[in-house]
């Protein structure tokens, strides 16, 4: 599987969350947090929200994942919509550098693929049980 740097950005933060912009289609992403200013004992950044265009409900704040000072890759929930992500930085950090890697199309595209061949499998299963002539309780008098 291959993994494109899809976003990288250097942000100075005045006690305000900021959204990315930008779609993300993957679950999983490879994120990596930075700040020249962190102590080496400091582990935390800050949280990733994803945020969702429900239809019918609209924007929607998911639920949040915790991103640290390193590369780590981060699960969100798969509600099979794009998302946008929300970074609120902890407190004690004036300036990050965010990067995020998501799997390239193809991985992508075989995963759709794979869940429409074993859609079309069990549609076939289900069709070959529904053609066979197996009386069931209901027949027998």
């Amino acid at each position: 599987m291959n993994w494109n740097l899809v976003y990288t950005a250097r942000k100075v933060f005045a006690d305000s969350p900021f959204q990315i912009g930008r779609l993300f289609y993957s679950s999983i992403l490879i994120v990596r947090v930075s700040s020249a200013e962190a102590q080496p004992s400091w582990s935390s950044a800050g949280t990733l929200f994803p945020i969702l265009d429900i239809p019918d409900i609209g924007l929607t704040e998911g639920i949040g994942r915790k991103a640290y000072l390193k590369t780590k890759a981060l699960r969100f929930e798969n509600l099979g919509l794009p998302f946008d992500l929300k970074f609120r930085s902890v407190g004690y950090l004036p300036s990050v550098t965010l990067s995020i890697w998501e799997p390239d199309v193809v991985f992508l595209e075989l995963s759709q693929q794979q869940l429409l061949a074993d859609i079309q499998r069990i549609e076939n299963q289900l069709e070959f049980i529904a053609r066979r002539d197996i009386p069931t309780i209901y027949d027998v008098q």
